[in-house]
C-alpha cells in the first residue's frame, strides 16, 4: 500500500511538513497562520487526511483547544517527511489550468480578505502569476455577478449576495464531476470509504474542497433512504443536482451563511402544489443533521424539484399522467414546436406519440426552470452541436415559438435536449423507411472466442434487427478476414480500419449500446467488398475437408472431468492445464498462457454458472475442448462465484479462421441455448458431451450451406 500524493493539496502537504517537525500539539491559529488561511479551511483540508496516511501508520489527532498533532514513530515520521519533501519540489508540475482551478475553489470557499502572497505561496508561484490568474477568472465570476475585489496591500476576497455564491458553487462542482461514476457509486456502493476515495480523487482540482464529503455521504443516505415517489422518477443529472445543492446548502447553513429569497417569490412558491414536497424532504434533512431549514432553503429546494428533468413519464400513476395530459398549454406548445420543425425539415413527425410523450415529459420542468431562472447542464451539448448540427440547429429554430409565446429565450442546454428528442424521431422514421435493411456486425476481440463471442449474443439480443453477429479475432482484422461484415464492434484499439468500428468495454456500458446503435444507423446498406475473394470449387471442397478433420479431432480430445469443489481459483486453473494433455511441457505452456489471459480479467457466466477459461497458444495446434466439473454443487473459492462447472477452450497461436468459429460457437451456445448450461449444472457426463457434438454438427450443417449452397 502507497501514499497517493497527488490527492493532497499543496497546503495539506505543507501542513504535514509543520505538524512532522512538532512532536507535541501545535495550535491551529498557528497553523493558520503559517499556512495564509483560516481556521476553518484548516479543518476542511485535514478531512480523510487519516484514511490516506495509513500506509505510513501514522494519524492527525485534534484536540479542542489544544491544537493538532501527528501520531506516529519517529522512523514513520522520517519517512514520511522525506517523501513530502521530495514531492513538494514537484507541485510546480500543475498546469496553469489546475492551478486556476484551485484558485477557484480557494476563492470561492473563503469569505474573508486574502493576501495575494499567501495565494502565490501556496501554488508556489509568483504574485504576479496569481494576479494574472485572477484577471482571467474575472468573467468566469462575472457571470454570476460576483467581483473579485482587490484592496492594494490588503489583498482580495469575492463580493456577492449569498445565492450567487451557491451558483456558482454548485456550477464549479459541476464542471469537474464525473457523474455516471458518482451514480454508480450512490446505487451499487454502500462503503463511505467508496466515496470518500472518488473525491479523493478529484482533490487536485478543488471539488472537495467545496463539498463536505461526510455531509455529502450522509445526504446521499437520507435521499436514498427516502421512498418519496418523486425521487425514483427524477434523472440521474437531477438528482445529483439535488445531492450537491443539499450538500452546500447544510454546509453553509452549518456555517451560518443564510440565503435570501424575494418576498413575492416565495409566497407564489409556497402556494404552489410541490411546496409540501420540499417541506418534507427538509424535515429529513433537519433531523438527519440537526439543523433547521429557512423558508428560503426549502424554496429553494422547492425549485430544484420543480425543475427536475424526469427519467420518463409512468403512465401507471394516474396522478401524474392526468397532470401532464391536462395541462393544455403544454400539449399545445409542444404541438406547436413540432409542427415548426416539420415546415423546417418538410418531414411529418405529428403522428410520433412517442416524439410527443417525450416532450411533454421534458418541456414541462424546463418551463418550470426558465420560469425560475434554473440552469441545467447538458453534457452532451456539443457534441450534438457538432455531430448532429442541423438536428440542433433546427430544433433551435423551432424553439423560436416558446420565445414568442413565453417572452424569453430557451437556453442553448435545453435546446440541445429538445434536439436528442427530435434526433430520436428521426432515426424512428428512417427505421421505419428502411424495414428491409441488413446489417452485419462482427465483433473483434484478441482471440476470436471469449470476450466476443460473449459480447456478440449481447448484441444479438439488443439488437435483434440485425442480419448476423459474428465473433471475429484480431488476426481476421489484420487478414482482411472482415469482408462480409458492414461494422465492426471491437474491445481493441483498431488502427487504420477501412470498415467503420465502435470501441466498447467488455462488459457493454450503457453509452457502448447507444454507440453502437448510432453506428448502427450511420452504416451503409451496401455490402462490403473490399476484401472478398472468389472462391474456387477446390478450395471450398479443401475447406470442408479442414472442417471435417477438425471435429473428428476436436470430439476425439473431448472430456469431461470431475474435479475437487474445494479447489483454489489458481488450482482450477493448473487442473485445466494438467488435463490438456500427457505432456509434461505442453502442460507447461498451457498453465502459463491460461495464466497470461486470466490476467486480463476472467470470464464467468454467473447465470449459466459456468467459468470460461481460454487462451490462444503455441502448445496446441488444433482446437481443444474439455469440461471440468465441481465434485459438489459448486466450487467454494469466491473468485469462482459458485459455478458448476469450467469450460476449457485451448486455440493454436497462430490458427485457422474455423478453428476461431468453431470454438466461438461452442461459447456462444452457453448463453443463447440453456441446454448445455444445464446439462453442466446437472453434471451429466453424457448429455455434456452429446450436447457439445450436437453444437459442432449444428455449426456443421450451416457451414456446409454456406459453401456448398
Amino acid at each position: 500500500m502507497t501514499l497517493n500524493l497527488n490527492v493532497f493539496s499543496p497546503r495539506l502537504i505543507k501542513l504535514l511538513i509543520l505538524l512532522v517537525e512538532h512532536a507535541d500539539y501545535v495550535p491551529v491559529a498557528s497553523l493558520a497562520e503559517k499556512l495564509g488561511t483560516s481556521k476553518r479551511t484548516l479543518f476542511r483540508e485535514i478531512q480523510g487526511c487519516n484514511r490516506m496516511l495509513q500506509p505510513f501508520g501514522m494519524q492527525l489527532e485534534t484536540k479542542a483547544g489544544v491544537g493538532i498533532r501527528l501520531l506516529g514513530e519517529p522512523s514513520d515520521k522520517s519517512r514520511l517527511l522525506k517523501t513530502l519533501m521530495d514531492h513538494q519540489s514537484t507541485l510546480g508540475f500543475y498546469d496553469k489550468e489546475q492551478r486556476r482551478m484551485m484558485l477557484t475553489a480557494e476563492l470561492l470557499k473563503n469569505k474573508s480578505i486574502v493576501k495575494l502572497l499567501n495565494f502565490a505561496q501556496l501554488f508556489d508561484v509568483s504574485e504576479a502569476t496569481i494576479s494574472n490568474d485572477m484577471d482571467l477568472l474575472d468573467e468566469w465570476f462575472n457571470r454570476y455577478r460576483l467581483k473579485l475585489t482587490r484592496r492594494p496591500g490588503l489583498g482580495v476576497y469575492l463580493e456577492g449576495n449569498e445565492d450567487d455564491v451557491r451558483k456558482a458553487m454548485t456550477d464549479f462542482v459541476h464542471m469537474q464531476l464525473e457523474e455516471n461514476k458518482l451514480m454508480d457509486l450512490i446505487y451499487m456502493h454502500r462503503d463511505k470509504f467508496d466515496f470518500e476515495d472518488y473525491f479523493s480523487s478529484n482533490e487536485p482540482n478543488g471539488i472537495m474542497s467545496l463539498l463536505n464529503r461526510k455531509i455529502l455521504i450522509r445526504v446521499i443516505e437520507v435521499l436514498k433512504e427516502n421512498k418519496e415517489g418523486y425521487l425514483q422518477k427524477m434523472a440521474e443529472s437531477s438528482f445529483i443536482g439535488l445531492v450537491i445543492h443539499l450538500t452546500i446548502a447544510i454546509e453553509r447553513m452549518i456555517n451560518h451563511e443564510n440565503i435570501d429569497i424575494d418576498s413575492f417569490l416565495f409566497e407564489e412558491l409556497k402556494n404552489d402544489e410541490d411546496y409540501d414536497k420540499a417541506k418534507v424532504l427538509a424535515e429529513y434533512m433537519e433531523d438527519e443533521f440537526d439543523i433547521s431549514f429557512p423558508d428560503a432553503e426549502i424554496a429553494y429546494i422547492l425549485m430544484h424539484l420543480k425543475g427536475a428533468k424526469l427519467r420518463y413519464m409512468d403512465s401507471s400513476l394516474d396522478d401524474d399522467l392526468q397532470v401532464l395530459v391536462k395541462d393544455y398549454d403544454i400539449k399545445r406548445m409542444v404541438e406547436m414546436v413540432i409542427r415548426r420543425y416539420e415546415q423546417i425539415t418538410g418531414v411529418s413527425l405529428i403522428d410520433d406519440e412517442v416524439l410527443e410523450t417525450g416532450m411533454i415529459t421534458h418541456l414541462r420542468p424546463a418551463l418550470t426552470r426558465m420560469h425560475y431562472k434554473l440552469e441545467i447542464r447538458n453534457p452532451l451539448l456539443e457534441q450534438i452541436k457538432e455531430q448532429y448540427a442541423s438536428i440542433y440547429e433546427n430544433s433551435k429554430i423551432a424553439c423560436d415559438v416558446i420565445e414568442t409565446e413565453l417572452k424569453q429565450k430557451v437556453p442553448d442546454d435545453e435546446i440541445g435536449y429538445i434536439a436528442m428528442h427530435f434526433g430520436a424521431a428521426m432515426e424512428r422514421l428512417n427505421q421505419r423507411m428502411q424495414v428491409n435493411r441488413t446489417i452485419r456486425i462482427g465483433v473483434v476481440c484478441a482471440s476470436g472466442i471469449g470476450i466476443s463471442s460473449l459480447l456478440s449474443s449481447r448484441i444479438r439480443s439488443l439488437f435483434p434487427e440485425i442480419f448476423e453477429v459474428k465473433p471475429l479475432a484480431m488476426e481476421d482484422v489484420k487478414a482482411g478476414i472482415e469482408n462480409d461484415v458492414d461494422l465492426l464492434v471491437t474491445t481493441l484499439v483498431l488502427k487504420q480500419q477501412l470498415l467503420p468500428s465502435v470501441y466498447v468495454h467488455p462488459l457493454l456500458a450503457k453509452d457502448d449500446i447507444e454507440k453502437i446503435r448510432i453506428a448502427i444507423a450511420q452504416s451503409k446498406t451496401i455490402k462490403n467488398d473490399l476484401f472478398k475473394k472468389d472462391e474456387s470449387l477446390t478450395d471450398k471442397i479443401d475447406e470442408i475437408g479442414q472442417i471435417n478433420d477438425m471435429i473428428k479431432k476436436l470430439i476425439g480430445q473431448l472430456e469431461v472431468i470431475d474435479v475437487p469443489a474445494k479447489s483454489t481459483f489458481d488450482q482450477l486453473i493448473e487442473s485445466c492445464a494438467r488435463n490438456s494433455s500427457a505432456d509434461d511441457q505442453v502442460v507447461k505452456q498451457v498453465h502459463t498462457d491460461l495464466i497470461r489471459r486470466e490476467s486480463m480479467g476472467s470470464v464467468i457466466l454467473e447465470n449459466e454458472r459456468i467459468i470460461l477459461f481460454h487462451a490462444k497458444t503455441t502448445a496446441v495446434t488444433e482446437p481443444l475442448v474439455k469440461v471440468l466439473l465441481s465434485d459438489h454443487e459448486g466450487f467454494t473459492d469466491i473468485q469462482a462465484k459458485n459455478a458448476a462447472g469450467i469450460l476449457l477452450m485451448l486455440i493454436g497461436s497462430p490458427s485457422l479462421k474455423i478453428h476461431r468459429e468453431i470454438l466461438s460457437q461452442i461459447s456462444q451456445s452457453c448463453i443463447e441455448d440453456d441446454r448445455l448450461s444445464l446439462a453442466i449444472i446437472d453434471k451429466n457426463h453424457d448429455r455434456i458431451v452429446k450436447e457439445i457434438e450436437n453444437i459442432c454438427m449444428r455449426w456443421y450443417r450451416n457451414e456446409m450451406l454456406r459453401r456448398m449452397p
